[in-house]
């Protein structure tokens, strides 16, 4: 719509009156032939004066008009053709300008477009890593944890263990005590007897 808006008016044939003038530019009559010359000549004796086959000075200047006018016509359609490709020549430079910018501007989204593309390439290929990296951890974990699991129950069992040597031992010792307390008690009650047999 823009470009219909700025578009010059079509060409413009010649004027009617150049069309006119043109039609009307003609040669003078033909020369006569001798005959009629002839006839002529003898009927009137100023025919001799002037021969009939050259064009008058009016018939010049009406010529010459002609021309004039048919020359400026031409001129004009010629700088009506000159401005319409002057017109036509800013219309096809300006669609290449466009052209070459949308060539560019693809070009550029073009290459944003494999940017993003690597990117997301990138980000995927480190997300997949932190991934693999991710679930070994928690399987070192889980791994770890079962060890410690295992340490903790070990752990568990030699208290225990202790706890009951512990109390073996006490009750051990005890007996021990006991034992020593008794045997004690009998070489008391040994030399008691003795004493006692000795005073009898």
């Amino acid at each position: 719509m823009g470009d219909e808006a700025n578009s010059p008016p079509p060409l413009r044939k010649a004027s009617q009156h150049a069309n006119h003038h043109r039609a009307e530019r003609t040669l003078p009559a033909s020369p006569q032939s001798s005959t009629e010359r002839s006839n002529k000549s003898n009927s009137s004796s100023s025919s001799t004066d002037r021969p009939r086959d050259l064009p008058t000075v009016k018939e010049l200047m009406r010529l010459l008009a002609v021309e004039q006018d048919a020359t400026r016509d031409m001129r004009r359609e010629l700088s009506l053709v000159t401005s319409q490709l002057a017109f036509e020549q800013d219309r096809a430079d300006t669609a290449e300008s466009k052209t070459k910018e949308t060539v560019i501007r693809f070009k550029e989204a073009n290459d944003a477009r494999f940017v993003a593309q690597a990117d997301v390439a990138r980000l995927t290929e480190e997300l997949r890593l932190y991934k693999v990296a991710l679930d070994t951890a928690q399987k070192e974990i889980f791994k770890a944890q079962e060890v410690l699991r295992e340490v903790e129950g070990r752990r568990n069992e030699a208290e225990e263990e202790v706890t009951r040597l512990r109390r073996k031992l006490r009750k051990l010792n005890e007996e021990k005590m006991l034992e020593i307390a008794r045997e004690e008690g009998r070489k008391e009650g040994l030399r008691e007897g003795m004493e006692m047999g000795k005073d009898i």
